[in-house]
This record gives C-alpha cells, structure tokens and sequence, in this order.
C-alpha cells in the first residue's frame, strides 16, 4: 500500500469550512467595490454635463475680452453649478417617497435621455451661431 498523503502541507493552508462566513477584509471589499458601482454612473453623467457647459462657458467669457484667470475660475464655477444642477435634476433626487418620484418621472414628458440630446444640440446651435458672428466680422 502506499503511504497516505496529509491532508493538508504548511505550503497549503486548509479552506475554511463551508459555513464558516467571509473574513472582514472581503466584506470590506466587496462594500467598496459596491460603493464604486453606485458612483460611477453619477460622475459619468456629472461629466457629461460639465464638459460641454464648461467649453460653452469658457467661450462665451473669452469673448467678453476679460482677464483669463478669473474667467477661467468663473466658467469653471458655472459649469459645475450648471451639471450638479442638472444632475440632480434629471436622477430625480427629490423629496418625497420612491413611489412619489416615481410617478412624476413617469408623469414627465421628456425623458433625461431626450433633454440631454436637446441640450446637447442648443449647446452646439449656441457655439455655430458664435462661430458664424465671429467669421463675418473678420
């Protein structure tokens, strides 16, 4: 017969057992990996928003002929006031129950997808109208 192998080596250490729950550091892991998923989405669509504001803004006060610092920190200021405005606006954080926002967003006649193409779209109108005046009085 051969000799029996050990169940377990210093090499290898035994899994816990079955019922035995995760260790403290998976818990805490997995929380903020739980914690990541939940923001991501948000600072996409914060960013989606500042980005085009921000150029919008950073061109329509580069036009005014001012000091470039304070009207960077200006537009800059405006553009994140105008996307966590609008953020907030179109995630539906209000006050009230889930149920309550709900049935407004339900009730709403635009949906966020379609505003922000809308936005988008007067944005990009704002900036041809500018370029045009811009190259008829060059």
């Amino acid at each position: 017969m051969a000799p029996e192998r050990p169940r377990s080596s210093p090499a290898e250490p035994e899994p816990p057992p079955r019922g035995d729950p995760l260790p403290d550091w998976v818990e805490r892991e997995t929380e903020d990996w739980d914690q990541i998923a939940r923001l991501t989405p948000r600072v996409g669509r914060f960013m989606a928003l500042f980005v085009p504001s921000w150029l919008v803004l950073l061109l329509l006060l580069g036009l005014t002929g001012g000091p470039l610092g304070p009207l960077f920190a200006l537009g800059t200021l405006g553009a994140a006031l105008i996307a966590w405005r609008l953020e907030r606006r179109w995630t539906g954080r209000r006050e009230g129950s889930a149920r309550e926002r709900l049935a407004r967003r339900r009730a709403s006649p635009i949906r966020p997808l379609a505003a922000a193409a809308i936005g988008g779209g007067l944005i990009l109108l704002v900036i041809y109208v500018i370029f045009v005046l811009a190259s008829a009085g060059s």
